[in-house]
């Protein structure tokens, strides 16, 4: 059985901290939001991601998203319908 609920999650703490008054709503605000708040916090001397994938460390971050959101979001699965089938290996993914 598996199963994956499709969210971003976000600190409102750490993006008020870095001027940034709601989370992002494009693409292309998550790219600009993320690349602001790592190169502040750099500047800043605290190194804090301003995204990453879930799970791929413990270090203060920002905005976590995991692989299956941005798979779904381009219009992918993970399995043929019938579920005997990987569909990872498409465009979408």
């Amino acid at each position: 059985l598996y199963f994956d609920v499709d969210v971003m999650l976000y600190r409102t703490d750490i993006l008020q901290q870095y001027g940034i008054a709601a989370p992002p709503k494009t693409w292309d605000e998550l790219k600009s939001t993320a690349a602001t708040i790592t190169a502040k916090s750099a500047e800043a001397g605290k190194k804090v991601a301003g995204w990453q994938f879930k799970g791929m460390d413990d270090h203060l971050n920002a905005i976590n998203s995991t692989w299956e959101s941005f798979l779904c979001q381009a219009g992918g699965t993970l399995t043929s319908p019938d579920f005997k089938t990987s569909t990872q290996n498409t465009e979408a993914g």
